[in-house]
């Protein structure tokens, strides 16, 4: 699996080496935001041009080629994102530059930045570019907040399902003030496999017990180059009872979260040596209870608590067309889990893995990499990482709770060569990535699914081909890539139903991706069509039998997308068509998610210091199963209102 490194690596050597022959001089200047210079695998989004045309950050991602958005239900549920075939906890969600997959999880929950509080975006789906960019197996999205503001905006919102939401933010002498509070009923229709009140079976019914609110508050400010934050979430999610739709449910799981986070990583590159450096601090506090056991077998109080810790130094040295880079990080992640109202959880008596315990997490990333223009249309970037992990479990209360620690290291890195002119980008990059285990996969995932503390990281090797072509009508995008990936992490169950993760395979992902949008005036009237397609093909190599030959779960294979867009004065129409298919929700391709096909229509009306907006989301009300194996939610319409002042 090794030889894609190394063709790569030669056929950069080669470009380079040709490279060399061309004149240095009147080289072009690389405006650059912290490592990442403009490259055919960078997009970068405006966050007002999302927040107006969009109601979620989740909206906007789905509708760009190569990004699906695993939703996991209603309006609350957990927002998670794939780039390039890859799972969520493949794909790194990075916030002012810093990675945020939480040690338990893996992943990030995108739906918790508001969207007034996001600056920009950034969606790095190939290449290097520094930093924690280049470790992800799939790709990563980093998520700018901002840091001041020149004048105050309230914007509110109301929809289907009980949907209210209303932002505000503003500068307080030296200080942003940036507060968001959304809350919704989620009582869309659902078919109730068995109603509670004997009705027939996929009978349609409102949910009950599925509510939903979220407050979040940040304070940041800017002096000396220095950004400061500090942020806090509170929320609370309603579990409705899917399978009987029962009306006594009182069933919730309530997280609060309080954090902050000071530094310079996100400054850009000035010419000589640069310091940068961050650290940031959240805690996180949830609790589920489902005291009338609706849910599950019992009278559930569960408490877990996680905190996090990291520190960052990135000195960086740039001259002229040389830019070389270097950083150090320290991580800790901890996380502790009681069930209150579980006696065999204090002995870690129950199969399922319901345990009080304990596990810690300490994580060291060392980088070095490097950037060259060769000459105005050929440039290089190599990087390389070495990543040390330790971890210890150990039991709270039962007699065997001694802890046990494991140690690992890796090391990896990343290389291309980029070649643009007036009209076109083309780019050749190669990637060696790992993905840690989660401490859920580890140690436990809060009772639902055993751990395994003997898993090895998974591994992978990607080459893409990216091309861009530009033109007066607008632009194309094209991309090729293949992905071999080692000791892949499922979940595997016994003859009893109950699971624990494994490393129980090998696969590879080939995948062709195209985008083409264009941008004409007729008369007073601005078109602004899009077109966009996915296809990838996979499989795997497993001992377990089931597995071997299948293809890999919980990507859509195939996803094509189109928009239009109509500019007229300060009114515009959009729509946005999406069909997918070849979903399965299971490593051995047993059950196949419905065809993915949604309709959505925007009006937005934009004035000097005012906006209105309204929106309807899946206009055909095509209930199809997604991620979850669940209907997703039908049609539904949220009108906006924002004024800036």
């Amino acid at each position: 699996m090794r030889f894609i490194p190394v063709t790569v690596t030669f056929a950069m050597t080669l470009l380079s080496a040709c490279a060399l022959a061309q004149d240095e001089t009147d080289l072009p200047v690389v405006t650059e935001y912290g490592y990442a210079t403009a490259a055919a695998g960078v997009q970068t989004f405006s966050g007002d041009d999302i927040r107006r045309h969009f109601q979620t950050l989740g909206q906007f991602l789905a509708g760009i080629t190569g990004v699906q958005v695993q939703h996991s239900g209603a309006i609350g549920d957990p927002v998670l994102i794939s780039v390039r075939g890859a799972t969520a906890g493949q794909t790194n969600v990075l916030v002012n530059g810093v990675r945020l997959n939480d040690a338990q999880g893996g992943g990030y929950d995108i739906s918790e930045i508001p969207l007034s509080m996001i600056e920009r975006v950034e969606l790095i789906t190939s290449g290097s570019n520094g930093g924690d960019y280049d470790s992800a197996i799939g790709g990563t999205l980093n998520i700018i907040t901002r840091t001041s503001e020149s004048e105050r905006l309230i914007r509110t919102s109301i929809g289907s399902f009980g949907y209210r939401q209303v932002s505000y933010r503003q500068m307080a002498g030296r200080v942003a003030v940036y507060a968001d509070s959304v809350r919704t009923h989620n009582d869309f229709s659902y078919p109730v496999p068995t109603p509670f009140d004997g009705g027939p079976a996929g009978s349609d019914e409102a949910l009950n017990n599925a509510g939903f609110y979220r407050h979040n508050l940040q304070l940041s400010a800017q002096a000396a180059g220095i950004n400061s934050r500090i942020f806090w979430r509170h929320q609370n999610k309603l579990i409705p009872d899917y399978f009987r739709n029962s009306p006594n449910n009182n069933a919730n799981y309530e997280e609060r979260e309080a954090g902050l986070s000071i530094g310079n990583i996100d400054q850009a590159l000035d010419s000589g040596l640069n310091w940068r450096w961050h650290t940031r601090y959240s805690n996180n506090r949830e609790v589920y209870q489902d005291r009338l056991s609706v849910i599950g077998l019992g009278n559930d109080d569960n408490r877990y608590q996680s905190e996090h810790a990291d520190l960052q130094l990135s000195p960086g040295w740039r001259d002229g067309a040389l830019i070389l880079t270097a950083s150090a990080n320290l991580s800790f992640d901890d996380f502790h889990a009681r069930y209150v109202n579980d006696s065999d959880s204090r002995d870690c008596l129950t199969l399922q893995g319901q345990c009080d315990q304990s596990a810690e997490q300490w994580t060291s990333l060392l980088q070095a990499g490097a950037n060259y223009q060769w000459s105005p249309q050929v440039s290089s970037r190599f990087h390389l990482y070495q990543q040390q992990l330790r971890t210890t479990n150990w039991r709270t209360d039962a007699q065997d709770s001694q802890s046990q620690t494991d140690a690992q290291q890796f090391s990896g890195g990343s290389a291309e060569i980029h070649w643009q002119s007036d009209e076109l980008t083309v780019q050749l990059s190669g990637r060696n990535s790992v993905r840690l285990p989660t401490m859920y996969e580890r140690y436990g995932d809060r009772g639902l699914m055993l751990g395994n503390d003997e898993l090895a990281a998974e591994t992978a090797d990607t080459v893409s081909l990216d091309a861009e072509y530009f033109s007066n009508f607008g632009t194309a995008k094209f991309t090729v890539f293949r992905r071999e990936i080692d000791n892949v992490i499922v979940p595997v169950y016994d003859s009893r139903g109950i699971g624990r993760y494994e490393n129980t395979s090998e696969a590879t992902l080939n995948g062709i991706e195209a985008t083409v949008n264009s941008s004409f005036r007729l008369g007073s009237l601005w078109v602004e069509p899009e077109f966009g397609a996915s296809r990838y093909q996979s499989q795997v190599q497993s001992d377990v039998k089931s597995y071997d030959g299948k293809q890999l779960a919980g990507i859509y294979h195939g996803r094509y997308t189109s928009a239009l867009r109509l500019l007229y004065g300060g009114h515009s129409f959009t729509t946005r068509y999406e069909i997918a298919g070849d979903l399965f929700f299971d490593q051995g391709n047993v059950v196949e998610g419905d065809t993915r096909e949604s309709l959505d229509v925007a009006y937005l009306w934009q004035q000097t210091y005012w906006m209105l907006s309204l929106t309807i989301n899946n206009l055909t009300d095509n209930r199809y199963r997604d991620f979850t194996n669940r209907p997703v939610v039908g049609r539904s319409l949220v009108g906006a209102l924002e004024f800036e002042f």
